[in-house]
């Protein structure tokens, strides 16, 4: 967990938007999957998964197993859901 975390400076607000971009969050996402396909998004979300999930339960510093497989599981959806987002708004052009 982050020092930010533990003293709840960021449970409610975004930590690495600028102002401009939490201001114009569409242009984030436009950004993000102009960069990446969602082929690659999948590819690099299980790579590092199987990394994290695969260390020893001491470098894994008392975070649980199952919710590493929850959040996963449920990043994994956020991403898609996203990429839809943005498509049926016109924004996210699939070539």
């Amino acid at each position: 967990m982050s020092d930010t975390n533990r003293l709840g400076i960021g449970r409610y607000v975004p930590l690495r938007l600028t102002q401009e971009q939490s201001e114009a969050p569409m242009e984030v996402i436009n950004d993000f999957f102009q960069t990446y396909t969602m082929e690659e998004v999948r590819e690099s979300q299980w790579f590092l998964f199987s990394k994290t999930i695969s260390l020893d339960d001491e470098e894994l510093g008392g975070i649980n197993r199952n919710d590493l497989v929850f959040d996963y599981e449920e990043m994994g959806k956020l991403i898609e859901a996203i990429y839809l987002f943005g498509i049926q708004a016109g924004n996210i052009i699939i070539e």
